[in-house]
């Protein structure tokens, strides 16, 4: 009975969970209707891991109409199981405004992140372990590590800022 009175008075502790892509078709970042929690990510919200995770090769584009709320995640997963790919399309957005993680970032297995005219900034870990980073203009910014351990990075425009020390690129 301790317990439960203590956790009735302690809302703020509420449990963590992901917040998956849960279509199979290609869509809008922005689209509530898109993610497990019936809201898209957010650096307020309790989901996390934010993952695109699922079976089907579709598109999840975040444009220059996604909130700057919608902009900010903690820990963020790219992969796809055999037979599918998941993108992560990054398109024309303000450049003052990044995809911004606070926790771990990986484009893994099957997986790609594209960025066109677009920032993204990983304040961890950025790991590409399978997937692809196309960098076709804009920014990539990793704050503490930034890896290639398998795949691919292609850099046709832009900038790819990595901290002295902490790169596997």
């Amino acid at each position: 009975v301790g317990l439960l009175v203590s956790a009735l008075l302690m809302p703020g502790l509420a449990a963590q969970a992901q917040n998956n892509w849960i279509t199979s078709a290609s869509g809008l970042w922005r689209t509530a209707a898109n993610w497990s929690l019936g809201t898209a990510p957010n650096g307020d919200s309790n989901g996390d891991p934010t993952q695109i995770t699922n079976a089907g090769t579709k598109t999840v584009t975040i444009d220059a109409a996604t909130s700057p709320g919608n902009l900010s995640v903690r820990t963020l997963t790219l992969s796809a199981p055999v037979g599918s790919t998941n993108t992560l399309a990054l398109v024309d957005v303000p450049l003052g405004t990044p995809l911004a993680t606070s926790k771990a970032f990986l484009v893994g297995s099957r997986a790609i992140l594209a960025i066109t005219n677009s920032a993204v900034s990983a304040a961890d870990s950025f790991d590409i372990a399978g997937g692809a980073l196309i960098l076709d203009s804009g920014s990539l910014t990793c704050a503490a590590n930034c890896d290639l351990q398998s795949g691919s990075l292609t850099v046709n425009s832009g900038l790819l800022n990595a901290t002295l020390g902490s790169t596997g690129i």
